[in-house]
């Protein structure tokens, strides 16, 4: 049995998606050389950095074929069973809660993610919002190795699915220079 599981058993179910689904729309494997909690913890930092991450980025709606310019915004909600909570101060204390749980044994930490991709535009200073794009995400973090399993949840994918991984890795990698850490190898990719 994994001590992960154990672990996270004592903090509910917060972190584990009751039903994170089969069908994986992209995959990345990346080696690293922190410690699994140490890894954990950049995986933490990146989601804060990530949540309420604003983009500009030209945008086409349906009823339109003019691209004009707008905005991306990018909320992240951790999971809680079957449901995901916002991240606000409350989650950040219950993700780190989790952190101290950990010991220094090398074991294995999943972490399931709602990363909501938002899109709109300005009309006559009118916001004008546009189809979302829902995605799931499950950090696996065993020693040495980082696995990202991506599930497109909802939304017609306006920002590619290989480019939102980038967005992630982009981010992560940004994590670990701020924190003094060698940065990690790609292994595999895949997104489709």
């Amino acid at each position: 049995m994994d001590p992960a599981i154990n672990l996270t058993n004592r903090v509910s179910l917060f972190g584990r998606f009751d039903n994170f689904p089969e069908l994986i729309h992209g995959r990345l494997k990346i080696g690293h050389r922190t410690s699994t909690k140490k890894m954990y913890q950049i995986i933490v930092q990146t989601l804060q950095s990530l949540n309420n991450f604003t983009v500009k980025l030209t945008v086409s709606g349906a009823n339109h074929s003019k691209h004009q310019e707008g905005l991306m915004v990018f909320e992240i909600g951790i999971a809680n069973g079957s449901y995901f909570n916002f991240l606000n101060q409350e989650t950040i204390t219950k993700l780190n809660a989790y952190y101290r749980l950990l010991n220094n044994q090398q074991v294995s930490i999943f972490l399931d993610v709602l990363v909501i991709v938002s899109y709109h535009y300005y009309k006559n200073d009118k916001k004008i919002s546009l189809n979302s794009d829902h995605n799931i995400i499950r950090f696996l973090v065993k020693p040495k190795e980082l696995y990202i399993y991506l599930y497109n949840a909802k939304g017609i994918r306006r920002l590619p699915l290989d480019k939102f991984l980038h967005y992630v890795l982009n981010k992560t990698r940004d994590e670990m220079k701020k924190n003094n850490l060698k940065t990690f190898n790609i292994e595999a990719f895949n997104s489709t």
